[in-house]
């Protein structure tokens, strides 16, 4: 069994190989420590503590479940955070900071449509779903998409208009990859 005592060494004074076995080592030594813990809780409710007992039982086993986990993910890895999850326009647009009525339901409703946004409306009358942290990053990001749009809007007007004349009758668009004619004109007076 290790002891109580953490590695001395400071791992920022090691090389990246020292530093992980200091971390590891001392991720074991935390393991030791919680299962002791665990186990005492255990024998703490098996003597008939009460539910006082049973709680400590519970903490024990939460902190060593977590310790596990961590120890298993490797040093440095982060719990990730639980999504948040809209379930109702109210709550949509409160994060969006519109006010709650028809008129701006059915704005964000055609936007989220439109630009492939995170809103999923399950079907006529149901309540709708989205992460909220997507929903602002999509939100947010609009305005560039709008930018990007009225940017290409831009340059396809320039493509069509440098043409030049070509042939007798003809006009070139090498921008467009091609030329425009003339219509035919009908034969009939």
């Amino acid at each position: 069994m290790l002891e109580g005592n953490l590695v001395a060494l400071d791992p920022r004074q090691a090389g990246p190989v020292e530093r992980t076995r200091i971390m590891v080592e001392n991720d074991i030594q935390r393991l030791e420590r919680l299962k002791e813990k665990f186990q005492e809780a255990l024998r703490q409710a098996a003597t008939g503590s009460g539910a006082a007992g049973n709680f400590a039982v519970c903490d024990g086993y939460a902190d060593l479940m977590l310790a596990r986990n961590q120890a298993e993910r490797g040093p440095g890895v982060s719990v990730p955070k639980p999504a948040v999850y809209l379930t109702s326009w109210k709550e949509i647009l409160v994060t969006l900071g519109l006010s709650n009525n028809a008129e701006d339901r059915r704005r964000v409703a055609k936007l989220s449509a439109d630009y492939d946004g995170p809103i999923v409306i399950p079907g006529q009358g149901a309540q709708p779903k989205a992460e909220k942290s997507k929903l602002v990053e999509w939100w947010n990001h609009l305005e560039t998409v709008w930018h990007a749009q009225a940017q290409q809007a831009a340059g396809r007007q320039a493509d069509a208009e440098s043409q030049h004349d070509w042939g007798r009758e003809g006009t070139a668009a090498p921008s467009l990859g091609g030329g425009v004619r003339r219509r035919r004109r009908d034969r009939k007076p």
